[in-house]
Order: structure tokens, then C-alpha cells, then sequence
């Protein structure tokens, strides 16, 4: 279980690294004012009569979707706290701890993961930068031993490796940004010379930063070309989603907000009649 959540945040949080290097955390995650903490729980809802009738804390086993976040004055993370929901006594304990910490530059230093709290069960990713074009992050823990990642920029381009310690299996891909920073265009290569899946985004103007359509092809699997269309509100969160093609879903999303415009309560409208709740509780620095 602990590998594959590992593998299931290396594939999010080492996606891509360039928007890291130019934007807060804050901004990264679309947070408006200055934020120190925030929770975020998600929660199952049963329907009677079309209300709802109870809510219970959906707890995703496979990867910790109920956490809490702390900032520093300057807008990045410096803790976040997993949580995990006891259902016998009904109440969510702290688990898995991330800590992070920075250079003189701003830039992300080091990142530790606990399994359990501070146990000794830990992965750590040291970042080092040779120069202003190049990321080389090393990971540490007791099941890969040592991985490398590498993140090199060129004008539009960002080029990805990953390498375990003796480069008997390495890891490519290829981001490609528009003028704005904003991701057009994913190649996966995985051990290969040639691409196993291609992503493409496209935006409906210069200035909104989420994607309008998604495009994902495979040619690892045989599998027709998945292709999503998305719409958002005014400050950037997405309403609607869906499908394009036979049997496709659409889905729909509801926020409340505080009075900084950070949402507080999300309720998404399945396709399948099922509605899915998060609420986020902010403290803000003063």
C-alpha cells in the first residue's frame, strides 16, 4: 500500500516542474490572499428524495485525499498532514507528514515524507539546481533505494527524466508551454524511444489557465482517444466536465465561498445520480 501511494504522488507531484519554479504554492493551487493553513475533507452523500440525508467522510485508501496544508508567510508549503478517518470512532486522526523546506532562493530544497508522523519510515527528495535551465531531485527510501529525476528547460520546452541508480531503467517525457507558462502539450515515453501516451490541452483564450478541451491518446494500450471538454467559473474552477463520444458523462460542480473567493464547500453532480461533497476550512495570515 505505502509503494503505491508513492507511485500514485511521484505521478503528481513530478509531472512537471517548471510551474513550481515560477509560482507559489498559493498560486500553483489558485488560492486567492494570503493563506497559513487549510483542511480538505471529502465526504460520501446518500440521497433521500433528492436531499441529503447523511454525510460521511470518504475515506480513499489508495491515496490520502483528506489532509491538511500550512504556509509560510511567503506562499509555500511548509507542512502537510495526511488524514485518515477512524470509522469506529468516527473521527479523523493524523497520519502521513510531508515537510519542506527552501533555500535563500525561494526554491524548494528539501521534501520529507513520513509513513506515520516523524517514524523513521521515510522518503526524502533532495533538489539541487547546477544551474538556472536545470532541476535534479534525488529520492531516497527504503523500497527504491535511490531515484533520480532531472528537469531540463529550453525556451518552450521541458524535458523529464527518471533513473534509478544505475540507469538499467530510465524514464522520459517531454512538457510543451505556451507563452503563457500554461501546459499544450504531454509526451510520455516511459523506457521507450518512441511515445506511449500523448496529451494535448487547449485554452479558449490568452488569459484563462485551465484547459477548455483534453485530449488523451495511447499507443501503448488499444484504446480509442479519450477527449474531455471542461468550463469554469470566474475565478477558475471547473463546473462542468464531459465526455466527448458514445457513452460519454457529463458532470457538474457547485461552490460556496469565503469572502477572500477561496471555495469552501465543492458538490459535484455524478452522471451516475451520486453527489460527491469537499469542504476546505482557511485560516489566512493577517
Amino acid at each position: 500500500m505505502r509503494i503505491l501511494i508513492l507511485i500514485l504522488f511521484t505521478v503528481t507531484a513530478f509531472g512537471q516542474h517548471r510551474q513550481r519554479l515560477n509560482s507559489t504554492d498559493l498560486e500553483r493551487f489558485g488560492l486567492m490572499a494570503k493563506v497559513k493553513s487549510y483542511s480538505h475533507i471529502d465526504y460520501q452523500s446518500f440521497l433521500e428524495k433528492d436531499s441529503l440525508k447523511d454525510l460521511r467522510v470518504d475515506n480513499f485508501i489508495l491515496a490520502p485525499n483528506n489532509y491538511k496544508i500550512e504556509f509560510n508567510n511567503n506562499g509555500y508549503i511548509n507542512l502537510k498532514t495526511e488524514l485518515s478517518y477512524l470509522r469506529k470512532k468516527d473521527t479523523l486522526i493524523e497520519k502521513g507528514l510531508w515537510v519542506y523546506e527552501y533555500d535563500g532562493l525561494k526554491r524548494i530544497k528539501e521534501e520529507n515524507y513520513y509513513w506515520n508522523n516523524r517514524s523513521k519510515d521515510t522518503t526524502q527528495w533532495v533538489y539541487k539546481y547546477p544551474n538556472d535551465s536545470t532541476t535534479i531531485i534525488h529520492q531516497y527510501d527504503k523500497t527504491y533505494k535511490h531515484l533520480r529525476y532531472q528537469y531540463q528547460q529550453s525556451n518552450n520546452l521541458e524535458y523529464f527524466t527518471k533513473a534509478n541508480s544505475d540507469s538499467s531503467y530510465v524514464t522520459k517525457g517531454l512538457f510543451v508551454y505556451d507563452k503563457f507558462n500554461r501546459i499544450t502539450r504531454i509526451e510520455e515515453y516511459e523506457n521507450k524511444d518512441y511515445i506511449q501516451n500523448l496529451r494535448s490541452q487547449n485554452y479558449n483564450d490568452t488569459i484563462i489557465k485551465n484547459p477548455s478541451v483534453k485530449v488523451w491518446i495511447s499507443t501503448k494500450y488499444n484504446a480509442p482517444p479519450a477527449i474531455s471538454t471542461h468550463e469554469y467559473d470566474s475565478f477558475g474552477n471547473e463546473i462542468k466536465s464531459s465526455g466527448v463520444g458514445k457513452g460519454s458523462r457529463t458532470h457538474l460542480t457547485e461552490y460556496k465561498y469565503d469572502k477572500n473567493k477561496n471555495w469552501i464547500e465543492k458538490k459535484v453532480y455524478l452522471s451516475s445520480g451520486r453527489i460527491k461533497i469537499s469542504r476546505r476550512k482557511f485560516k489566512y495570515w493577517e
